[in-house]
């Protein structure tokens, strides 16, 4: 798991990982000056979309862990804050029945670290890697709108 922002510095060193990094980071550009759309958008099909979202952030109990098998998820808060919670699965008890490239797991984990995203907030998450997204973190901010990329591993 890899957290930065938009604008720092290391940000062109991330995107030497991965061609897709590099077209995530000039997507969320694109995405954000345009003013894109909530929706989902399929580049190359099972290899690069993203979506775009808004929602209100959740409190912790209704939260939960993913972990996925086939693909990194690289995730941008454009507005509002929230945190995300990242934990190893084996710590993890199971949650509900997995679903596409999802594996779910409850979030009673008392040794998750914890971070707090901001606008141009990125979080790299490799699968294999349970990360817990979306949580509210302030009364204030807690409308967030948000781009998850999705690319094939």
């Amino acid at each position: 798991m890899i957290v930065t922002n938009l604008y720092a510095p290391e940000i062109s060193e991330y995107a030497k990982i991965n061609p897709y990094f590099a077209r995530a980071i000039e997507d969320t550009k694109k995405i954000i000056a345009e003013k894109t759309e909530v929706g989902k958008y399929i580049i190359e099909e099972d290899k690069y979309f993203y979506m775009v979202q808004e929602y209100e952030a959740k409190e912790v109990d209704e939260g939960k862990f993913e972990v996925h098998e086939k693909f990194i998820d690289i995730q941008v808060v454009v507005e509002g804050e929230e945190e995300m919670r990242f934990d190893k699965p084996e710590r993890l008890l199971p949650g509900k029945e997995p679903k596409g490239d999802n594996k779910y797991f409850k979030i009673d984990s008392d040794t998750a670290d914890k971070v707090v995203l901001t606008p141009g907030d990125f979080a790299i998450i490799y699968p294999g890697e349970a990360h817990a997204p979306g949580l509210k973190f302030s009364e204030e901010k807690k409308n967030v709108r948000k781009i998850v990329f999705k690319i094939a591993y």
